[in-house]
């Protein structure tokens, strides 16, 4: 029995052995053929050292991998090592899979001086269709390389490379220390990371610690990202816009923005020592937000905006810019956030919020509705823009200023140029503004109001004042403009007004 045990066991590990070294065998023998399919249709060898294949871990390692980029092999990829990790054992009749895939030092020579260097590149849940046709791929962008090349990229590379993309599925693509050059040009990026890509959509695209290296784009970034892209539709319009061989309208802008959803930024820095600007300036953009909902030709149902920035005042030309210095700022810090939605059947457009602030100086909001708008107005056709403009309707309006030290900085300029106290500068201020009211011919009770609560505005610091304009049932929002060039208390007539302040 032990014998009969012992030689069962033996069988079935020489069994289970020589199955491996024959899967062994099958995969090395398809990469070689597939290392020389390229070779004939590339016209150059693509060539590798040595390919080996783990059966009990599924992984596939080839290393020294050179494969021409184009037929004259002027243009060369060359990777240190290929490895797919659980990859199948017995291959799908449609797909390529590999639950991972690594590629360490990646070199391109894209011609004579461009060159991209990837440290590392590795690839999440990686699921290619065979049906992906490269050699029409590579066809294609051979042509496009060649007179007319802009017509050939047009028509044959960008919807081939939208049908190849929409063949692949990954989970995350990530590549590492990634350097381009061109000459003098040159950045560096930490990593660039891809999330979620199907269909020729992206979930997220986002680039991290990013530097210009040339001095004429010295600009830096901490993060980039773009949200949930339509990769192949992008590459399908823009070979549209191209064939078309004409301006693109904004409907066409608008369908191609239509391709992203968001975008966010932060930590960028544009350098003081770009040479097409002045010595010191710099702009330093600490966060950026921007998404927009579905667009109805060039108008998005729902829009979001946001924006903090630092900027320099010390090298900055300007009596403002002076007097700032002198008051202690070194710098300017602001921020914006807009907000805006359209209801297409309401024809309604409302803008909410929009704010801005000006660090230690002042805040400020606005919300504003506009009636019977239509997406008319933007387009560059005057027979519809025109028309648009005019049926325009006033919404309510509501406007908040805070002081958070620029009415200090106000009166203590005034005080300054006119020789006097703070005190008497303040209230020097406010004579003029009451003189300016008595001197028209028919002050209205709505600008009564309003001059009323601007003068206890600037009576003392850190106070709020708040304006509400209700429209008196329809009014046109082009001939309310109008007529305020010639009438401006007519103008605001047409509106019921309150206005109120409160202080800390």
């Amino acid at each position: 029995m032990l014998i009969g045990v012992g030689a069962a066991i033996i069988v079935l590990a020489a069994t289970v052995y020589a199955g491996a070294a024959w899967l062994q065998y099958r995969v090395e023998r398809d990469i070689a053929a597939s290392f020389a399919a390229m070779r004939t249709t590339a016209g150059h060898p693509a060539t590798y050292g040595e390919a080996r294949f783990d059966p009990w871990t599924r992984t596939i390692r080839i290393s020294d991998v050179v494969v021409p980029m184009n037929p004259d092999a002027t243009s060369l990829a060359k990777v240190a090592e290929v490895v797919l990790v659980g990859v199948p054992l017995f291959a799908k009749s449609d797909r390529i899979t590999a639950r991972r895939a690594d590629m360490s030092k990646i070199d391109v020579a894209v011609d004579a001086v461009t060159a991209v260097r990837i440290d590392g590149l590795t690839i999440d849940d990686l699921d290619v269709s065979r049906r992906i046709d490269w050699q029409r791929l590579r066809v294609a962008a051979e042509a496009a390389g060649k007179p007319p090349g802009a017509a050939a990229q047009a028509k044959d590379v960008l919807p081939e490379a939208a049908e190849t993309l929409e063949g692949i599925r990954f989970g995350r693509l990530e590549m590492r220390a990634v350097h381009g050059g061109n000459g003098p040009k040159n950045v560096d990026i930490g990593s660039i990371r891809l999330d979620g890509f199907a269909g020729g959509r992206l979930a997220e695209l986002t680039l991290r610690d990013t530097k210009s290296l040339s001095p004429q784009d010295n600009v830096s970034f901490g993060r980039l990202t773009f949200k949930n892209v339509d990769l192949a539709g992008l590459l399908r319009k823009s070979a549209q816009l191209s064939a078309a061989d004409r301006p693109a309208t904004p409907e066409e802008i608008g369908a191609l923005a239509a391709v992203l959803e968001g975008v966010e930024m932060d930590d960028v820095v544009v350098s003081a020592a770009r040479p097409d600007r002045a010595s010191g300036t710099m702009v330093h953009l600490l966060s950026l937000r921007a998404s927009w909902g579905e667009l109805v030709g060039t108008v998005p149902t729902a829009a979001h905006y946001a924006a903090k920035a630092e900027m320099p005042i010390a090298d900055q030309t300007g009596d403002l810019f002076k007097a700032l210095r002198d008051a202690g700022f070194h710098s300017l810090t602001f921020a914006f956030d807009i907000g805006s939605k359209w209801t297409e059947g309401a024809r309604t457009f409302v803008l909410s919020p929009v704010a801005l602030e000006f660090d230690n100086l002042f805040s400020a909001s606005l919300a504003l509705s506009l009636g019977n708008f239509s997406p008319d107005l933007l387009t560059n056709d005057q027979a519809k823009t025109a028309p648009a403009a005019a049926a325009l309707e006033a919404g309510p309006i509501e406007l908040s200023l805070h002081d958070g030290g620029a009415l200090d900085f106000l009166v203590a300029q005034v005080a300054t140029k006119q020789g006097l106290s703070v005190s008497a500068a303040r209230a020097k201020m406010i004579e003029d503004m009451n003189r300016v009211v008595q001197a028209q011919p028919q002050p209205s009770p709505e600008f009564a109001r309003l001059v009323d609560a601007l003068g206890r505005f600037l009576a003392s610091n850190g106070q709020t004042l708040k304006i509400i304009l209700t429209p008196k049932g329809q009014v046109n929002l082009l001939q309310t403009l109008q007529s305020a060039k010639t009438d401006p208390m007519g103008a605001l007539s047409r509106f019921s007004v309150e206005a109120s302040v409160s202080g800390p």
